[in-house]
């Protein structure tokens, strides 16, 4: 039970660097995308991977919120106790799947520059949070 557990905790970090590609993808795009079009054959890729990323990425957020009831749920069972590290990672991601969901769902677009910070600076809490756990 203890190697499931190990699995699905390395499944939440591989999820959320997944989400966190996102803002990579968009710098690349603003900073050095009409270089990547008229100087590279690369720029179809990106676009293609770009685009799978937008559709892709809430429906990661709220995948990664089930695995955590998951990885919670397994690592209690097995030594009947919770991390408080591992509690602060996981309240934090929820956090952050939270303030997407609000962002895409219930703000109007164009969102509030307040909310783009906190969406942009809640993953390296999190990230922070998640190193410190392990």
């Amino acid at each position: 039970m203890e190697e499931l557990g190990e699995l699905t905790g390395i499944l939440i970090i591989a999820l959320f660097v997944v989400e966190a590609l996102r803002f990579a993808l968009k710098y690349v795009f603003k900073n050095y995308g009409r270089w990547i079009k008229e100087n590279t054959k690369y720029h179809p890729l990106l676009l293609k991977a770009m685009n799978i990323n937008k559709l892709f990425h809430p429906w990661l957020g709220y995948l990664i919120l089930v695995v955590i009831v998951i990885h919670s749920y397994i690592q209690t069972n097995g030594y009947a106790f919770l991390s408080n590290t591992g509690l602060i990672a996981a309240s934090l991601m929820a956090t952050e799947v939270v303030v997407g969901f609000i962002g895409t769902y219930l703000m109007k677009k164009p969102r509030p520059k307040y909310w783009i910070w906190i969406h942009r600076l809640v993953p390296i809490a999190t990230l922070l949070a998640i190193l410190v756990h392990i």
